[in-house]
């Protein structure tokens, strides 16, 4: 009887803590597991007034890694230029002739910005660049014609 009884606990105690074992693991919080991005801005020190200009960025997680399709928000001096999307976690930032010529000569400081999602920490970059005028171009001279004919 008693070697029953002991059965019988331990069969009882095993079933209790396997379901205190499930519950515990049905009801435990689930968390988000965000990886940590990095961004870094790759351009050139300096553009020109009134020429095209473009800027790039990369965006990655820790591991290195690009991130594909994530929104990378563009500014100049705090005055947003776009938005564009990352292809292999490059993004880039293309000015027209217009938007350099709106540029004043002197520093500016170039912010690229990736938000965060679900997945992904947020993340930005910023760099100063510096606008120069336009070298001006001079009609180059036709090279001078020979006052010898050849026969």
């Amino acid at each position: 009887m008693l070697r029953l009884f002991v059965v019988l606990a331990s069969i009882l105690l095993i079933a209790v803590s396997a379901g205190c074992l499930e519950q515990a693991h049905t009801n435990a919080p689930l968390t988000a597991s965000e990886a940590t991005t990095t961004l870094k801005i790759n351009a050139q020190p300096s553009v020109n007034q009134s020429e095209y200009a473009t800027f790039s960025c990369q965006l990655n997680v820790t591991r290195g890694q690009g991130l594909d399709n994530k929104e990378i928000h563009w500014s100049i001096d705090n005055v947003n230029k776009g938005t564009t999307r990352t292809v292999w976690g490059y993004a880039s930032l293309n000015l027209t002739i217009p938007e350099t010529k709106g540029l004043s000569i002197g520093k500016h400081v170039l912010t690229a910005s990736f938000d965060g999602d679900s997945d992904y920490t947020p993340s930005h970059a910023t760099m100063t660049f510096q606008v120069r005028v336009a070298p001006t171009r001079t009609p180059s001279a036709w090279p001078a014609r020979s006052a010898k004919t050849h026969q």
